[in-house]
Formats: structure tokens, C-alpha cells, sequence
């Protein structure tokens, strides 16, 4: 296993010593490129160029002594906080577990090109904050918070939920987006290797199983702390060197969320049959979220009317509710089962936005069948609550 690192952009280029000491012992991993919305590229390894304002969370790491952007980005991140960049611990620390100092990395984000970013759009970093279960060995709890000095004006990032979680299974989208290598060669970025302009690119996860089999990872594969995505039967699109810290994504209801952070892949960046491994940002929503100072608390769950009826071939409009009693934003995932599909068919899923400490409302739709009577009853999901409505038919 290889971290995806770069200590400089360009073979002929170099960060300063007091920051380069540090980087030079680094694994910075990081996704080559993905395939999503934006224009084709054929010289990247699967990926396409991110259209503008496709990525606003996007968050380049920069050595601060570096003058030249494109030059001194040697991480990816994501902005979930105005105030917080969400990255990879190997990019801030060494092998001796030492940290790079604040003051030696800057932070730009929401901008798709490097060279066109301006001392202006660099923001300074007050502080790192590495996960606490983070080991280097292992490669576990691969996970850095970055303090900015200033807030950020750009849209932030929601975190996984729980209620999510299932959108990460084996198979499911997934995608990735960094200024990583497009051009490796084993265990080396080739020359004029590395994109001014942010890459992306759709892949899929991968299952645990698959992820710690003999054939992929083996032991290294810890699921508790890491998740998997790639195309495993062309071992590309895919992360490479460069692309360290950048975000795995998932589509929660029609939303994009954090699901993993990159973390490592193979020397050669594209293995068929072995994926790329991404820290799990499920397992350290908690850390990051009492770091951060922001915890959603999504509970209360309503479905309404409680009881109903209709005649047989009607629809009936529920009203779902959630309240957050916690201090950060966040999305609710609730899921919905009929107990009769043959009398009644719901909605498999529906996502409510619900502010910090608020409440916020739904609807779902229940088509009954025909020529059905009796009772059906629906039920709504969120996480380890429930909810339930009795549909009554008439024939």
C-alpha cells in the first residue's frame, strides 16, 4: 500500500524546507480524477475536468511559503464548517508523528483552478487537530481538522448520517474529485503529470468484503475506520498521487454528502481488482462533530395522519416531521415500508433538510391498490426510530 503523496507538484519544483521536512515523510493520498459533469480529458486516468462551481466545498491545501498555488498544493480537503477544512491526517503529519505547523499551510476554497488563484483567495490556518485514533502504520483514523483564521463564504459539506449509511454499500455511486496525478508512473507522478484544473470522477463503493479480501487489501482493510470505492474491473477512474485528503462522496436523497476521505491506494494509483481506501467519516462524525462544536440530533419523528381512510385505488398524502435538537444543520433520511405492497405502494425514501435546533416537515405519497380492502399500515424509518400510519381501505 502506498499513501498518494507528492511533496511537490512538479518533479522540478520544491516546497521549503520548513514545510517540505514534514511533506517528504507524508503519505498524501488523494483521488486522480472523477467522472462526473464537466468536459473530457483523455490524458486523465478515467476522469473528466470539474465544470465550474461544480465542487464549491472543494478545499486545496497549500504550502504557505509557496507564492505559486498550483505549485504549493500538496492536499485536497473539504470545507464542512465556515470555520473547518476536513482533510487527511498522513498530509499534516510524519512519520514521527510530528506536525506540520499551522502557519506552514494555507487553505483556497471553492476555486476549480489553481493557477488562477490569488493571495486573496488563501485562507490561513489556526490550528490542526489530527484524529485522535489516527495510526500511521495502520493507516487508521486517517482524518485532520483544519481551523481556518477566517471563515469561509463557500457552501460547506454535510457529513454522512446514520440514517445514510446504506447509500455506501457495495455497488452504490459514489464520487471523487482532487488535483491529484493523472499520469503516474509506479510509485512517481510523471512529468507535467498534475492538472491545474480539478478533476473529477464518478466510481462505486465497495464492499467491505470485497475491500479485505486476499485479492484487495487483506488485513490492511479495517472497516471500522476506512471504506473503499473504485471500478474494480478496470482499476479506473481512480485516486492517485496528489489527491490526499480530497472527498468521497454519496448521494443521500438527492444530496451530495462526505462518506470518506482519501487515504491510500496501490503504487501504481490503478490496480484492477484492488480499490482505492478512503478514511470512514461515519465512524468519527462524532469527533469531528464535538471538535467542530456542531452535533445534529435528529429525533421525533411524525407521521400524520396516524390513522385514515380511503377508498381503494386512492392516494393518501402523509405528513412526516423531524425535529433537530442539535446545533448543526443536517439532512434526515427517512425511509418508508408498507406492510401489504399488494394493497398499498409508498415511496422507498425521502431526505428533509432540518436547521440547528428546528423542526422541519415532508410529505409522502401512498398509492392504494384497486379492488383492496382492509388495513395496511406504513411505517417511516429514521435511524433506530419509527413512525406509523393505519390506512384503511374501502373496496
Amino acid at each position: 500500500m502506498i499513501p498518494i503523496e507528492q511533496t511537490s507538484r512538479f518533479p522540478t519544483g520544491g516546497l521549503i524546507l520548513a514545510i517540505a521536512l514534514v511533506l517528504v515523510a507524508c503519505g498524501l493520498v488523494a483521488p486522480a480524477s472523477f467522472a462526473g459533469a464537466g468536459t473530457p480529458d483523455p490524458r486523465i486516468v478515467g476522469g473528466t475536468t470539474a465544470a465550474p462551481d461544480a465542487w464549491p466545498s472543494q478545499a486545496a491545501l497549500i504550502a504557505s511559503s509557496q507564492a505559486n498555488a498550483e505549485q504549493g498544493q500538496f492536499c485536497g480537503g473539504t470545507l464542512i464548517d465556515r470555520n473547518w477544512v476536513l482533510t487527511a491526517a498522513h498530509c499534516v503529519t510524519a512519520d514521527d508523528g510530528s506536525q506540520v505547523p499551522a502557519s506552514a499551510v494555507e487553505v483556497a476554497v471553492g476555486i476549480e483552478t489553481l493557477s488562477a488563484i490569488r493571495p486573496s483567495d488563501r485562507i490561513e490556518v489556526s490550528s490542526i487537530i489530527v484524529d485522535p485514533d489516527w495510526d500511521r502504520e495502520a493507516s487508521s483514523g486517517d482524518l485532520a481538522l483544519l481551523r481556518l483564521a477566517d471563515p469561509s463564504g463557500q457552501p460547506t459539506m454535510p457529513l454522512i448520517q446514520p440514517a445514510g449509511e446504506p447509500e455506501t454499500g457495495g455497488g452504490r455511486p459514489a464520487e471523487i474529485a482532487g488535483w491529484g496525478c493523472f499520469a503516474p508512473a509506479v510509485g512517481e507522478c510523471t512529468s507535467g503529470g498534475y492538472p491545474d484544473r480539478l478533476l473529477q470522477a464518478k466510481v462505486s463503493f465497495v464492499s467491505d468484503s470485497v475491500c479485505g479480501s486476499r485479492s484487495a487489501w487483506g488485513s490492511q482493510f479495517d472497516p471500522a475506520t476506512m471504506i473503499c470505492a473504485g471500478s474494480l474491473s478496470t482499476g479506473v477512474p481512480t485516486a492517485c498521487f496528489g489527491d490526499s485528503g480530497g472527498p468521497l462522496t454519496a448521494n443521500v436523497g438527492g444530496q451530495r454528502v462526505l462518506a470518506g476521505v482519501t487515504s491510500f491506494a496501490t503504487q501504481r494509483c490503478s490496480t484492477p481488482g484492488v480499490p482505492t481506501v478512503f478514511a470512514r467519516v461515519a465512524t468519527a462524525r462524532p469527533w469531528i462533530e464535538k471538535t467542530v462544536g456542531r452535533m445534529a440530533a435528529v429525533s421525533g419523528i411524525a407521521l400524520k395522519p396516524n390513522k385514515t381512510r380511503v377508498e381503494a385505488g386512492g392516494k393518501v398524502v402523509l405528513r412526516v416531521s423531524v425535529t433537530n435538537s442539535g446545533d448543526a444543520a443536517t439532512t434526515a433520511l427517512i425511509r418508508f415500508k408498507s406492510s401489504n405492497r399488494a394493497k398499498a405502494a409508498v415511496t422507498g425514501s425521502l431526505a428533509i433538510e432540518v436547521g440547528a435546533k428546528s423542526s422541519a416537515t415532508g410529505k409522502v405519497t401512498v398509492r392504494t391498490k384497486r379492488g383492496k380492502s382492509g388495513k395496511v399500515s406504513v411505517k417511516a424509518t429514521l435511524g433506530s426510530q419509527t413512525a406509523k400510519s393505519t390506512i384503511t381501505l374501502k373496496g
